[in-house]
């Protein structure tokens, strides 16, 4: 229908969704669609959705709409520093459910969305050369991944015996990709940092945002009770470059996530 509609010269469609094609699948196919015909929506009726209040569900067509990106997001879980596996599986999810095609360079092993493409790594300079690659064609990068600040200098082969006494470790920094993203932005690319603090939470993710050019960031204290690392549920203010915040209260990730998608829709228009 939607194709049709492109060829018959019509510069937009309304749409009406039913359960089956509102399902993601089906949804990421029509925002393929109309990426290649370059329609757009002129309004969204919700017939029914299950028990999802139909309000709910209309804003996040709408947003799917808007989003007609190419997503990339990372997350690890190298033990040197926990990141929050989690909140990435939603954030990719919920970022693929919109119909982005979403990119996921990750340490982990966690499940997500059949639309989602999987690139797996180990290392801090793995991710880094997967996201670099990916970079440049992407016009959305969540970065979620709490990457180990320091490496050894030197890796040993086999196994330090005991009789060889208490190995010395030498240290170096590792690359801040991040940063380096942020130096590297295209006009119209946007880039969203997470920062999580247990102090002056706010000052940081403000001086977080400056110092890496990011246009997004979403800070949260993770000493608060039910937020952050191991939980289900996240408190988190999303901070934008114009100087304006949203403040998330306490919920489930998956709503967390369709705030901060919410967001970069939001900085993409004003782009």
């Amino acid at each position: 229908m939607v194709r049709n509609a492109a060829a018959a010269g019509f510069a937009g469609v309304g749409l009406r969704f039913d359960r089956e094609a509102a399902a993601p699948g089906e949804l990421a196919e029509l925002s393929r669609v109309l990426r290649d015909t370059g329609l757009g929506v002129l309004d969204i009726e919700v017939i029914r959705i299950g028990n999802e209040d139909p309000a709910v569900t209309a804003h996040l067509f709408d947003a799917a709409s808007a989003l007609s990106a190419r997503t990339m997001l990372t997350v690890s879980d190298i033990p040197d520093r926990a990141a929050t596996v989690d909140r990435l599986g939603e954030l990719a999810d919920e970022a693929a459910s919109r119909g982005a095609d979403v990119v996921l360079v990750t340490t982990s092993d966690i499940a997500s969305d059949p639309a989602v493409r999987v690139v797996r790594v180990e290392t801090a300079a793995e991710m880094q050369c997967a996201v670099e690659e990916h970079a440049v064609a992407s016009d959305v990068i969540v970065m979620t991944a709490a990457v180990a600040d320091f490496r050894p200098v030197r890796v040993s082969d086999g196994k330090w015996k005991k009789e060889n006494g208490a190995p010395r470790i030498e240290l170096e920094p590792t690359p801040d990709i991040l940063a380096g993203l942020g130096a590297a932005k295209r006009p119209g690319q946007v880039l969203v940092g997470f920062a999580a603090e247990t102090e002056n939470v706010e000052e940081n993710a403000r001086g977080k945002m400056i110092r890496k050019n990011l246009d997004i960031v979403v800070s949260n204290d993770v000493s608060a009770p039910g937020v952050g690392f191991g939980h289900d549920t996240n408190e988190v203010v999303i901070h934008l470059s114009t100087g304006a915040c949203t403040r998330v209260p306490l919920s489930d990730k998956r709503r967390v996530a369709a705030h901060v998608l919410d967001s970069v829709v939001e900085t993409r228009r004003r782009n």
